[in-house]
């Protein structure tokens, strides 16, 4: 039958150990949202990074989807936007900030922010606030 495959090109040599690009959430977004809204199965869907970084040789490596991939991402996004909504919910109802739920650094936020992340950041602001913080862009 037929079969979709995402290309992806990284600038940057190939991790030592690729398989980590199973687990990572780009990979799961996309293969998710993929399946979601095509007439795709899951088991026809994968995901192809290309590392080209000069003087090295191009590599490749290949993610398949299949429908326990799907079943378990539904459940992991699920689980999450759960949590977000939980903090959200606590965010508007009683002032109480967005955190990450481990109190740890999280290792994708920029510094700058993490330097700056406290209980008065956030408190008492409404949503309009963050809105308006937005700049607009040309498209």
């Amino acid at each position: 039958g037929d079969r979709l495959t995402i290309c992806d090109w990284k600038t940057f040599p190939q991790p030592e150990n690729p398989n980590y690009l199973c687990n990572h959430w780009q990979t799961k977004l996309y293969l998710y949202v993929l399946a979601e809204t095509t007439d795709f199965a899951p088991e026809n869907l994968s995901m192809t990074y290309w590392f080209v970084k000069l003087p090295n040789k191009p590599e490749s490596f290949t993610v398949k989807y299949s429908p326990e991939s799907h079943a378990k991402t539904r459940q992991e996004l699920d689980q999450l936007l759960t949590r977000l909504q939980h903090s959200m919910d606590d965010y508007f109802r009683a002032n109480i900030p967005l955190q990450h739920p481990d109190q740890q650094p999280c290792k994708c936020c920029p510094p700058e922010l993490r330097k700056r992340r406290s209980p008065a950041i956030l408190a008492g602001k409404g949503v309009d606030a963050f809105l308006n913080d937005i700049v607009p862009i040309e498209l």
